[in-house]
């Protein structure tokens, strides 16, 4: 397979652009069959070991071909790591033609055909469910626009208020009508909040712009932390967030998942 790296000067991230896929992902439709786009990493602390081998193994089978892989790195806020990569999308040449933005965390596990499950949404902003990783292991999502019945299942897509930026996927015409900063550390009255919420302040800004936020609750993200923090984790700790979900409204068998971060 065909790899090179790079700095990209209009940006000032490393681009990592694969022009052929390896060994083909597990998934329904080929990854040369979907439109390319950038898969972002922000890091702002160590890369755990785990993270390093799922991040890999789907950059090299689960994108299609013509994407490209950027690792922001820097002592600088998860906000400002996240508008860095948004920057190097939009005002790069050789980017231009990527029609989606996937911001996975340095933390994140993800499967190698996540990417291309959410491409399968006609969704412009769609997430993975995941867990944070501190209990009582909250869900990375917040209230439904639609009502829900209570215990809700985990299955289907749900348009809700805010997504965590843990493994999200945007596309391109969202952040090419947003006025940056699209990331920030404020709550909604102009609040700082140091080092969070910056998934809240992007979520409420798209849904200002017209587009439907979701989460995907068929694909499963996990944690790193001091272990893989699953919907699992949450359900054996007894309570996941404001909803409370048994474990038997669980699928038999859980999709191969785990990913991303805070």
């Amino acid at each position: 397979m065909a790899d090179t790296k790079r700095v990209d000067q209009e940006g000032g991230a490393v681009v990592s652009a694969y022009a052929e896929l390896g060994e083909p992902t597990r998934h329904e439709r080929p990854a040369r069959t979907y439109p390319p786009g950038l898969l972002g990493i922000p890091c702002h602390r160590d890369l755990p070991v785990e993270s390093a081998e799922a991040i890999f193994a789907l950059a090299h089978t689960g994108l299609p071909t013509g994407s490209a892989v950027i690792w922001s790195y820097g002592p600088s806020t998860i906000a400002a790591n996240r508008n860095r990569i948004v920057r190097t999308l939009l005002r790069s040449r050789r980017l231009r033609d990527l029609e989606w933005l996937c911001l996975c965390d340095a933390d994140a596990k993800p499967p190698a055909n996540a990417i291309l499950r959410l491409l399968d949404r006609a969704t412009d902003v769609v997430g993975a469910l995941y867990c944070l990783r501190e209990p009582p292991y909250k869900f990375g999502f917040g209230r439904p626009m639609q009502p829900t019945p209570e215990p809700m299942e985990l299955t289907g897509m749900l348009s809700v208020a805010w997504v965590g930026t843990h493994f999200l996927l945007i596309r391109r015409r969202v952040l090419e009508r947003m006025k940056p900063p699209w990331f920030d550390h404020v709550d909604a009255a102009g609040k700082p909040t140091p080092g969070y919420g910056e998934d809240v302040y992007f979520s409420r800004k798209a849904r200002a712009a017209g587009f439907e936020v979701a989460v995907d609750l068929d694909v499963w993200a996990g944690h790193m932390a001091w272990q893989e923090i699953t919907p699992e984790t949450a359900l054996a700790f007894g309570k996941s967030g404001l909803y409370r979900v048994a474990a038997e409204e669980l699928p038999a068998q859980s999709p191969p998942i785990a990913a991303a971060g805070d």
